[in-house]
């Protein structure tokens, strides 16, 4: 009955880690899937746009090139100077010629455009290509005049057309632009023409290269299919197909997936119409392609799979057969673990029948001294937590002491006293050096009382004989450390609100020492605090007090006695000493000090 009861638990538990496995891995696996093929197409949408955008710009610069040729015959003072004023191509062999080379010369060394011709509107043309010559032609006849008459100066493409040149037939393309005088009267027209081979250079070679297999079509504003210019294939309605309202946005355009009518296979299709030439430019990949690298993977991972459920298979039951036997022994060490005693249960007090037994219990002890280490560490990290807050409060409080510095400096300018400029410099220097040396962040008070004596020479040469200072600090206090910057903000507060007053203002700094405490007092000659002033003060202590993980907020202008408050119960706990007021006088006094801390 044991036995079988042991198979029971050891199968439910096979069974258990089986499934999850089985879970993950087939969650994985159609994520993958998923994923990969949106990845896929993502890409391949997105290669497809940039792709068609390229040949697309490398076109249109080879029609640009045609277009400029014939832009430049236009505006030529050459040609409109040989001629006469009605345009009358019958001139002498001279004139031609000299018309001829001006072509050739517009043209450029790159040869923009590879054959040009110049016609008037009586049928006189001028040719310029393997031989230059004059001949007669019925311009009535071809189907690109009205067209090109229609355009009044717009440029006109033709769709390819063979062209006899010579002893050979080539695919062409013909830009047409009227010629017009300098009276705005059409009186001729100018034709460039581009051997297709070389217009659609790039897209031929691109189609050859391409990687995944890109199909690309140019269609004109007539629907007429300019590229291909050569198919027996039965190429589908692409301009009608384009005008569907489904598709998938992308980078401004649109890629649509469509059903090839001849193949009934998926393609995916983006177009880019052109406002130069008013062609379309269409790039066309099957999904197949787009998805044959991922079918690849799709066989790969399927072995995987197979793979890892074999291996899932083996590692569930091994680890059921780990876990089945010692649950019993483990319950009562784990029903006595507590943070009080991590580390110092012993394995060895508890009687051990087998190895896997004895593995697990090893385990379970490392696992016990790694929560012990755990606990330690924290606790390690909550005391360097302390410091970081007293370091970002210090830190917070930098900004203002150089503005102030700043502002003596711009008012001893101001009077022309260079020399006490260069004095104040030297203060400020040695002043910034010791705020932002974030490194040290607990210091003696005396050098805290080092700083705060260039700060008040700063403030005595702003002032002069308007401010007088007393520094009164017992030797036997010197060497006592204290947060960084904790002295200087009470200084700097009886500065601040002690001259709101009527000159001379008076600030006295001095220490007090009993036997059970000491204390450094600041005060100052001021009206003192205001009620309102005092109640806030009390509200952001005791909102501190009762939630010690409260931080004050960052503030450029300092922050003030809460900060000091906050720095000293972080540095001296409980055993600190932080006292403001008034005198019976009426002016204002703060005071910090500890009972009888020992120096750190």
């Amino acid at each position: 009955m044991f036995f079988k009861g042991h198979r029971k638990l050891q199968t439910q538990l096979y069974l258990a880690y089986l499934g999850i496995i089985l879970f993950f891995l087939g969650t994985f696996s159609m994520f993958f899937y998923v994923f990969v093929s949106g990845k896929l197409k993502d890409e391949a949408f997105e290669r497809l746009y940039n792709n068609n955008l390229t040949l697309k710009d490398s076109v249109e610069a080879n029609i640009e090139d045609m277009d400029n040729v014939s832009i430049n015959i236009n505006y030529s003072s050459i040609v409109e100077n040989t001629l006469s004023y009605d345009f009358n191509l019958n001139q002498d062999r001279n004139s031609y010629k000299r018309l001829a080379d001006l072509f050739v010369m517009l043209n450029g060394t790159n040869s923009r455009a590879d054959y040009i011709y110049l016609y008037d509107l009586e049928g006189t043309c001028l040719q310029v290509d393997s031989v230059q010559k004059l001949t007669h032609i019925d311009l009535e006849s071809l189907s690109w005049y009205q067209p090109v008459l229609s355009k009044k100066g717009s440029l006109f493409l033709s769709t390819p057309y063979e062209k006899k040149i010579s002893a050979y037939t080539t695919d062409v393309i013909s830009l047409y632009r009227t010629y017009v005088n300098s009276n705005r009267k059409t009186v001729g027209i100018v034709e460039t023409v581009k051997n297709c081979k070389s217009l659609f250079n790039a897209i031929i070679r691109f189609e050859k290269k391409a990687t995944t297999p890109t199909r690309i079509y140019i269609y004109n504003e007539r629907k007429e299919l300019i590229y291909p210019y050569q198919t027996d294939l039965e190429i589908p309605d692409y301009p009608s197909v384009s005008k569907s309202n489904t598709g998938t946005s992308f980078n401004g355009t649109r890629v649509e997936q469509i059903t090839n009518p001849t193949t009934s296979q998926k393609e995916y299709l983006t177009s880019l119409p052109s406002d130069y030439t008013g062609w379309t430019y269409y790039a066309v990949q099957d999904e197949a392609d787009i998805l044959a690298p991922l079918n690849d993977l799709t066989r790969i991972l399927l072995i995987f799979v197979i793979i890892m459920i074999l291996i899932a298979s083996i590692v569930s039951h091994y680890l059921a057969k780990r876990l089945a036997h010692p649950i019993a022994h483990l319950k009562h060490i784990i029903q006595r673990m507590q943070l009080s005693n991590l580390g110092l249960e012993s394995p060895a007090s508890y009687p051990v029948f087998s190895v896997e037994l004895k593995e697990l219990y090893d385990s379970f002890s490392e696992m016990n001294q790694k929560l012990k280490a755990s606990r330690d560490q924290l606790l390690k990290v909550q005391e360097a937590e302390l410091e970081a807050r007293s370091l970002a409060l210090q830190s917070q409080m930098s900004p203002h002491f150089y503005y102030n510095s700043l502002s003596s400096i711009m008012i001893l300018a101001e009077n022309g006293d260079t020399k006490s400029v260069a004095g104040m410099c030297q203060n400020l220097s040695r002043i910034m050096r010791y705020v932002t040396d974030f490194k040290t962040r607990i210091v003696s008070i005396r050098e805290e009382l080092d700083y705060i004596r260039e700060y008040l020479y700063c403030m005595k040469m702003r002032n002069q004989s308007s401010l007088h200072y007393e520094l009164q600090i017992d030797d036997s206090l010197l060497d006592i450390t204290i947060p960084k910057l904790c002295i200087h903000p009470l200084v700097e507060n009886a500065l601040k609100y002690g001259t709101n007053c009527s000159p001379p203002w008076r600030v006295k700094i001095y220490s007090i020492i009993q036997d059970d405490f000491w204390k450094i007092c600041i005060e100052d000659t001021g009206p003192g605090f205001s009620e309102e002033a005092i109640q806030h003060l009390d509200t952001q202590i005791r909102t501190f007090a009762s939630n010690s993980s409260e931080m004050p907020k960052l503030q450029i202008n300092g922050l003030g006695l809460a900060n000091i408050y906050i720095r000293m119960s972080i540095y001296f706990e409980h055993d600190f000493i932080f006292e403001y007021g008034n005198t019976k006088e009426g002016h204002a006094f703060t005071a910090i000090g500890a009972f009888c801390r020992k120096e750190k």
